[in-house]
């Protein structure tokens, strides 16, 4: 299936160091989840970091799973619930959504590429990661 989440989008955060090494953050990948509102339904991931510091994360790597573009949000504590915050509106995953020659090829989405930076968090940050395919020949 193109958006299985925990087989298919294997997501690896990474921060650099100071002698350019990489060092893996943890994660934890939820399964394809579908939004509540009102209008069509938006499939997403949920991806958490498993840090706190912004400033640790530099760039979340993945394979993508016929996913035509991306949109990514960063769920922001408020101490009762958790408010959205757009960090990248849009990010194109595949030259023509009904082609599969790069479906399943790998990004890197850095921080830089972000509209606006990541914030602290207490324990850890979550990125809610929406996943397109307007192609019918992909069903979600």
């Amino acid at each position: 299936p193109p958006f299985a989440a925990e087989a298919e989008m294997r997501t690896t955060a990474e921060v650099a160091r100071t002698e350019g090494s990489w060092v893996v953050i943890g994660t934890r990948v939820s399964p394809v989840f579908h939004t509540n509102a009102a209008g069509p339904r938006r499939p997403y991931i949920d991806v958490t970091l498993a840090c706190g510091k912004a400033s640790d994360f530099t760039c979340l790597v993945f394979r993508n799973c016929y996913t035509a573009s991306i949109s990514i949000e960063q769920q922001v504590s408020n101490g009762r619930h958790l408010d959205p915050r757009m960090l990248l509106p849009r990010k194109e995953l595949m030259r023509d959504p009904h082609c599969e020659d790069d479906a399943q090829a790998w990004h890197a989405v850095y921080s830089s590429h972000f509209k606006q930076p990541l914030l602290d968090e207490d324990d850890a940050i979550i990125l809610r990661i929406y996943l397109l395919q307007p192609s019918p020949n992909w069903p979600v």
